[in-house]
């Protein structure tokens, strides 16, 4: 980072990160041992447990397949909840675009659960969903 901010114009308020996979989990892992430098993530098809004591409220558009094989929707679920509960989470989340769902905070915090119906791929929608939340959530 030290060397981006001296070799690039960098906006220390749109820094983000996301991943697929074991780059979801990395993902996590950077929230855990960096956040203060992040902005919001998105990991995909990603969890964590031994992360979660670490994590403080960071805005979050989690992607899961529930039909994947390799991450099984079961946990990454547990691992949305946790997050929605570090966050600060309204119990009752609204739609937000299709197969998602955002779960306001009133810390300016929101989770939003990407649950699509496949297994462990990145849909083609996400990416663009990816970039609108990045957006939504640094003015």
């Amino acid at each position: 980072m030290a060397r981006l901010k001296k070799d690039y114009k960098v906006d220390s308020k749109r820094i983000f990160s996301t991943g697929h996979s074991n780059g979801g989990a990395f993902t996590y892992l950077l929230w855990a041992e960096r956040g203060e430098v992040l902005a919001a993530v998105a990991p995909s098809a990603g969890m964590t447990t031994e992360s979660l004591p670490k994590l403080k409220p960071k805005p979050i558009m989690h992607i899961a397949g529930e039909r994947d094989p390799l991450v099984k929707f079961e946990w990454q679920e547990k691992t949305i909840a946790a997050v929605r509960k570090i966050n600060g989470c309204e119990p009752e989340g609204k739609p937000w675009e299709k197969d998602c769902t955002i779960y306001p905070s009133k810390t300016g915090t929101p989770v939003i659960a990407y649950i699509h119906s496949g297994g462990h791929v990145v849909p083609a929608a996400a990416p663009a969903l990816i970039v609108k939340f990045f957006k939504e959530v640094v003015k």
